[in-house]
């Protein structure tokens, strides 16, 4: 069968150009997502998610979960591991093709004595973050190490009873201090004080060190976690914040639920992540 050429008007022509132009940026953004699903943040599992397996098995179950970011809680390296100890933690992580962006949650206070060794374990293990507790009066003490180890400081938020239940909590106790003592953004701690997850970001900004992503059923005290997505927090609008930020820290999976069988929830989270971020635009 024959079939008639159409005519190439200026019209068609500019309607031809556009739609190869809008297929090349859609092939494009689709080549871009599955190179890097994440978008170019940094996600990653925090290890208190796996807090009911030993570090050899939390290694291997993070690997099977496709992210090439890990945070440690000291429940997998302990905080009074010894050097060689500390030393044979981090070639495991590397081995597994691993980057260990940070510890915590720690405990700080104003003790120089009590608090170096936090810092000593960090610098063994390479971290460039410590995720901390930090008492009010504990500031001078963390400013004089800093001088000497050269990490951030991430204060983490604990919910509507905890000190720093806002972010201005946080801000208000880092004001006028070392620029490199900032905050860890746990967005479901915050959800439950009654602050929205990403005005905490927005507010936060240069001084947001890691992120905890979880999401809870209730907007208050007593919300409790849930698989990411199938509670109250507005991830779009998370995740556009932190894109827009170009933000370059941790974004790691803390799953609070299931201790003893996880990875069920865990799989849903991070799926719904690289589903949520291919979406936007």
């Amino acid at each position: 069968m024959k079939i008639s050429a159409i005519p190439m008007t200026r019209r068609n022509f500019l309607q031809a150009g556009a739609a190869a132009a809008l297929a090349g940026s859609r092939a494009s953004r689709g080549a871009e997502t599955s190179r890097d699903p994440w978008r170019g943040l940094k996600v990653g599992v925090h290890s208190y998610s796996l807090r009911s397996f030993p570090l050899d098995k939390a290694i291997a179950m993070t690997c099977e979960l496709g992210v090439n970011y890990f945070s440690v809680n000291p429940v997998h390296i302990p905080l009074k591991s010894t050097p060689e100890q500390l030393a044979e933690a981090r070639k495991k992580i590397a081995d597994a093709g691993l980057t260990l962006l940070e510890a915590g949650v720690i405990s700080v206070t104003r003790d120089l004595d009590k608090t170096r060794p936090v810092f000593e374990y960090a610098k063994a293990l390479g971290l460039k973050t410590i995720v901390i507790k930090a008492e009010l009066d504990s500031f001078d003490t963390l400013e004089q190490l800093l001088k000497e180890y050269d990490v951030r400081l991430a204060i983490h938020n604990h919910g509507p009873t905890d000190i720093y239940k806002t972010p201005e909590d946080v801000l208000r106790a880092v004001r006028n201090r070392d620029a490199r003592i900032g905050a860890c953004v746990d967005l479901g701690h915050y959800e439950r004080a009654g602050v929205k997850a990403a005005d905490a970001l927005r507010a936060l900004k240069a001084r947001a060190f890691d992120v905890h992503i979880k999401d809870v059923n209730k907007r208050e005290g007593s919300g409790g976690p849930v698989v990411v997505g199938a509670g109250v927090i507005d991830f779009d609008d998370v995740f556009k914040t932190l894109l827009g930020m170009n933000y370059s820290h941790g974004v790691m999976l803390e799953y609070e639920a299931d201790a003893k069988d996880p990875m069920p929830g865990m799989r849903k989270s991070l799926e719904f992540v690289r589903e949520k971020l291919a979406k936007l635009a």
